[in-house]
């Protein structure tokens, strides 16, 4: 009865671990595609600041420096 106890207890152990572990690795590529995310979105903000601040400016007859910079951008 001693052995099954033991290999019991190992087992549990062993599945306790790697469900730690899988838990673990999943924060993290959660926290990764979170990070990613916000990244994308702070870019995203960014392009469209400097086009409605390029538009802006070609309403106060800015154009060529409009024309410019949006081509460099590909807008």
């Amino acid at each position: 009865m001693n052995k099954l106890w033991k290999a019991t207890a190992i087992i549990g152990v062993s599945l306790s671990f790697t469900l730690l572990v899988v838990i673990i690795v999943g924060l993290l590529r959660w926290q990764k595609q979170t990070h990613d995310n916000y990244e994308e979105n702070v870019r995203a903000t960014e392009r469209l600041n400097f086009i409605e601040d390029c538009y802006k400016r070609s309403l106060k007859g800015e154009k060529s420096r409009f024309h410019v910079e949006c081509m460099n951008l590909n807008c």
